[in-house]
Order: structure tokens, then sequence, then C-alpha cells
């Protein structure tokens, strides 16, 4: 099994029929999710992204996500990663570089 983390661009081209990566994305999401044991990879920010932009507002699009993704829930195959510690570290990170005077609450 591997582990596959994908980011907002596949999703785009996978679920809108009209993006120029349509085809090349359906065959890959096939390839690597239709018949193995691969696990399908999103970080909460990717899924916050594809959904706020257009393709929210297609309905033919986020019923096929739906259905794509709860098929794979149902088996174990998707796991949605989350950004707090990425966030923390990043914003600690930020406060050391700017000599502690960055007041994270302000953002």
């Amino acid at each position: 099994m591997k582990e596959i983390c994908v980011d907002t661009g596949f999703l785009i081209g996978l679920y809108n029929p009209d993006d120029q990566f349509y085809t090349r994305a359906q065959d890959y999401f096939s390839n690597y999710f239709g018949g193995t044991a691969n696990r399908l990879l999103i970080p909460w920010p990717i899924l916050y992204e594809t959904i706020s932009t257009k393709m929210a507002s297609n309905k033919h699009a986020m019923f096929r996500l739906e259905n794509d993704w709860k098929r794979l829930a149902g088996r174990d195959r998707l796991h949605l990663l989350s950004d707090e510690p990425f966030r923390t570290d990043s914003l600690t990170i930020v406060s050391m570089i700017c000599g502690g005077r960055w007041d994270a609450t302000a953002v």
C-alpha cells in the first residue's frame, strides 16, 4: 500500500471535465485508487482550497467527489491530514525570527 498525497490542482483536474488535465487525472485516479490498497491523503488546507474555488458550485463535480471519497473512506483509503502541528510550528518560527515581537493572536 502506498499513501499518496495530492494537491488542489489534481483535485480540480479530477473533477472538472473542462480542465485541461481532466483525462490524465482520471487515469491517475483510476490507476492508483481503483483496484489497489493505496490511501489518498488530503491535507485540510488542500480540501479548503479546492472547495473554495468555482468547483464548489459545480454540483456534478461535488457529487463525484463525495461519491469517490465515501467509497475510499469506507475502505479506510482516505485520510484527511491535519495541519495543526505545522501551523503551530510556523507561528513559533516566525515569532523567533521577529525576535518575539510578532503577536500571532493579531493574525
